[in-house]
């Protein structure tokens, strides 16, 4: 059941990084400041407190600089993998600093955000 949970958070957060991600040029300005926009975007989700958005500013920003460097790089098999190892590591962390509540919120909005975009991929084709 664990190894299900996981494969279903690393698909989540593939899908919400290649929305994030798309060739969209609003999307290259999230980017910019990816650690910033993303501790807000979670605040928005699921009420952080001061003491969490500073400690998740702290990860989010090792996990941009770590993102970064995997997409620098040439081989896109090996981006595969260590772009799911990095999210992996992010949401572990994450998950250490956010309360039980916050955590079941998180999940039950990013399955809702991995069917939308299932739904919306699925229409345009």
């Amino acid at each position: 059941m664990k190894k299900l949970k996981l494969i279903l958070v690393v698909i989540a957060a593939f899908v919400c990084l290649n929305v994030v991600f798309a060739g969209n040029p609003a999307n290259k300005d999230y980017t910019k400041n990816l650690a910033d926009n993303m501790v807000n975007d979670l605040s928005k989700d699921i009420n952080l407190t001061d003491s969490q958005k500073i400690v998740i500013q702290t990860i989010a920003k090792k996990y941009e600089t770590k993102l970064r460097s995997v997409n620098n790089q040439a081989n896109s098999n090996s981006k595969k993998v260590l772009n799911k190892q990095v999210v992996v590591e992010f949401r572990t962390r994450l998950d250490s600093v956010l309360t039980k509540e916050q955590i079941e919120i998180l999940k039950a909005k990013r399955i809702e955000r991995l069917k939308s975009a299932i739904n919306n991929n699925q229409t345009k084709n």
